[in-house]
């Protein structure tokens, strides 16, 4: 059966997922980019192109694209927190992560947008990981997967969703259009909730709050 890929951001991983998942002919696969540089020459023969803001076209085509349909991250930011936000058109925004939460992820890194990024891997992953039973790198069992441990943290007064990020190829993860739309049923019916992303190993976790 074939299936529909929407690829958020044409850079580097961008393009390299493009290249991956085009390799099978039944695949649709759509590159979203708003760079007026970019051309459909510089991606994979048979993949679209629509020259847009990502978190922009996913509102106006939300209604548009299937709940099967994958939607794969390749920004710089939680595409995901943002999309949300726009989407919503509510007083929703990003405020810090609650210190309890963060104390119990591993190697937490703070983003400038006060996200922070968490990983078991204190080393630069290979890029065509695969997310077996057993680290390429270190060759130890993997730990409990990581979106399981982020949804087991609890915080006072938050609700926490964490979307699981499937691993589509080697280095290369997303998650269906399914995941957004139980992410905007479950936002209306909090004020303050913990919103992640993440696979087995690595995840982004964004703290986001409704102004009354």
């Amino acid at each position: 059966m074939a299936k529909r890929f929407f690829i958020i951001g044409a850079g580097t991983f961008g393009k390299k997922a493009a290249l991956h998942l085009s390799k099978n002919p039944s695949n649709k696969v759509i590159c979203v980019d708003i760079d007026p540089r970019l051309s459909l020459s510089q991606l994979p023969p048979g993949i679209g192109l629509v020259q847009k803001d990502g978190i922009q076209f996913l509102k106006e085509e939300f209604s548009n694209i299937k709940p099967d349909d994958f939607i794969i991250p390749a920004v710089p930011i939680h595409l995901a927190a943002y999309w949300l936000i726009s989407y919503m058109e509510t007083n929703l925004h990003i405020t810090e992560v609650p210190q309890g939460y963060v104390s119990k992820i591993p190697n937490p890194i703070r983003l400038q947008d006060k996200s922070y990024a968490a990983s078991y891997a204190n080393f630069k992953c290979p890029d065509n990981c695969v997310e077996g039973s057993i680290c390429p790198v270190t060759g130890q069992k993997r730990n409990e997967p990581l979106y399981q441990l982020l949804r087991s943290i609890t915080v006072c007064n938050y609700n926490v969703h964490i979307i699981q990020s499937r691993q589509l190829g080697p280095g290369m993860g997303g998650y269906k259009k399914l995941e957004l739309e139980n992410l905007v049923e479950e936002s209306n019916h909090f004020d303050n909730f913990m919103l992640g992303t993440a696979c087995n190993c690595h995840g982004i976790i964004t703290s986001i709050e409704k102004y009354h």
